[in-house]
């Protein structure tokens, strides 16, 4: 196993010296203080088969929510480019949210060169002092007149407004007592139902690097035909071709039944150096509602995840840097994630 100088051992006693527990879907985990939440995620909850997603959630004032209301109404405005006819409108409805404060609810085609037949449900409201965004997919075929004569608006609308109901802001740091799921930004109160599936990414990095951060994936509706270490073959064969090698693999300390890791260093393609990339896994076989397939990567010597708009990411990828080093070395990151992984439990009261 690979070793630590006594600086090298301080530096990570003292960041594993202040831990703080954070609530990740429906598990707890317990952070260096350092850690914080990244600015990127990614949240979608399905209900009979409809799918909400969750595109924003920040604390906002009312103040600065109504500016960003006249905004999101005024982008609504108008028809389709060239058409006369009020069934090809851009947008078709407004509805007001359930729950919510204060918001707005827009049934609009995909964008405003798309065919009205796919319609997009676009939520913005504000609700206990947090903006909230979010959509769901619906159709209206009846404008055609099409055999299948298919309008899906209200269902979609109901399942929306029922997210929204249960939807609330919430700081990183607070634990719920109540049932429900928690998600970067924010809680979905109810428990676990077979109609309801979750799909959650949640990135915490390290304040202060480039280059450190925990993802943790919880998706109920997932099942692997294999096990972490079932797929050892092709891991070991990636490994391999990036000239990289196994720090160590087998059961993991998570407080999950069955849980597996694997730990692995490699060349970073475009940083050249050895990079860290550490996964735990539970629940492959299984995933479901009360047991979905659980995910936690900490990475190291890899870009912390950022948000970079399309029309950016051209000239973000070519005026990107190298790194000169990793903040950490390997051994270091094995202490980091041996002092992570065993607190990662059920969260009590979460189904």
């Amino acid at each position: 196993m690979p070793k630590m100088s006594p600086e090298e051992a301080q530096l990570v006693n003292h960041l594993t010296a202040q831990m703080t527990t954070r609530c990740v879907g429906r598990y707890l985990v317990d952070l260096p203080s350092r850690f914080v939440l990244n600015e990127v995620f990614e949240t979608s909850f399905e209900i009979n088969f409809k799918e909400v997603t969750i595109t924003e959630l920040r604390p906002m004032t009312r103040t600065q929510f109504d500016e960003e209301l006249k905004v999101f109404r005024e982008s609504m405005a108008g028809n389709m480019e060239g058409s006369g006819d009020t069934h090809l409108a851009f947008s078709q409805g407004e509805y007001r949210p359930r729950g919510a404060d204060v918001g707005l609810i827009v049934d609009r085609t995909e964008d405003r060169h798309s065919a009205p037949l796919s319609r997009i449900l676009d939520a913005t409201v504000w609700k206990d002092g947090h903006l909230i965004r979010a959509w769901i997919k619906a159709s209206n075929y009846r404008l055609h007149s099409t055999p299948r004569d298919e309008y899906t608006v209200p269902v979609s609308l109901e399942v929306l407004q029922s997210v929204l109901e249960r939807l609330r802001g919430r700081s990183d740091l607070e634990i719920p007592t109540e049932p429900g799921v928690c998600f970067a930004g924010g809680f979905l109160r109810g428990p676990v139902n077979e109609d309801q599936h979750e799909s959650l990414t949640i990135f915490h990095h390290l304040d202060g690097a480039p280059d450190v951060y925990l993802d943790t994936r919880h998706m109920s509706k997932l099942r692997e035909s294999t096990t972490l270490l079932e797929r050892g073959p092709q891991i070991e064969s990636s490994l391999k071709e990036s000239k990289g090698h196994t720090v160590r693999k087998g059961k993991s300390k998570a407080q999950i039944p069955g849980a597996e890791e694997w730990l692995r260093t490699a060349m970073h393609d475009f940083n050249k150096f050895p990079a860290q990339s550490f996964v735990m896994e539970a629940n492959s076989k299984i995933g479901s509602q009360r047991t979905p397939y659980l995910t936690v990567d900490l990475s190291n010597g890899f870009f912390i995840p950022k948000h970079v708009e399309v029309k950016d990411q051209l000239e973000h990828s070519a005026t990107l840097k190298p790194l000169p080093k990793a903040t950490f070395n390997e051994a270091q990151v094995l202490a980091l994630w041996d002092a992570i992984i065993p607190t990662l439990r059920p969260r009590p009261g979460a189904l």
